[in-house]
């Protein structure tokens, strides 16, 4: 079996969106591992986001000199959302074909700085839940609707 497929379902402990990096910390730059999304349950719940269905997608975690390239592919979920006419509820299916982010590797000159991902270098595993959350606000729509045909609060 291959190693690089072998591996898909390793994750580290603590969550569902935090994975081991320890197969790829002492090689070079270009060595990677890959993880399946399939059937994964995760709770938003603390970002106010309501989760319907389980995700799915890949994560590809890649070696750079100096950080992880870490791509999403594949992406899908279900999501409850909040009409902004009639304020009933709704399910609102997100899908993105591609994302991808740079995590540092810890420089105590850029540590602490909020526009930056770490890597847990202690744990050996990257955590994609805050990267994942940011990506799935980008594509929620701007007037949340639940149907063309909504006619608002008190004429439905």
């Amino acid at each position: 079996m291959n190693k690089k497929i072998a591996q898909e379902d390793r994750k580290t402990a603590e969550n569902q969106l935090s994975f081991n990096t320890h197969d790829i910390d002492n090689k070079g730059p270009g060595a990677s591992v890959v993880y399946k999304l399939d059937g994964v349950e995760v709770d938003f719940s603390k970002h106010n986001l309501t989760v319907k269905s389980p995700i799915s997608g890949r994560v590809e975690i890649m070696k750079i000199e100096n950080e992880y390239n870490v791509s999403i592919k594949d992406f899908e979920a279900t999501f409850e959302l909040q009409c902004d006419k009639c304020l009933g509820k709704f399910d609102f299916q997100v899908e993105i074909p591609y994302m991808e982010r740079q995590f540092l590797i810890t420089d105590d000159k850029f540590e602490n700085r909020f526009d930056f991902f770490y890597a847990d270098t202690k744990n050996h595993s990257i955590d994609v839940e805050e990267f994942l959350r940011q990506e799935i606000i980008l594509h929620f729509p701007l007037i949340a609707v639940c149907s063309p045909h909504c006619k608002g609060i008190n004429l439905n």
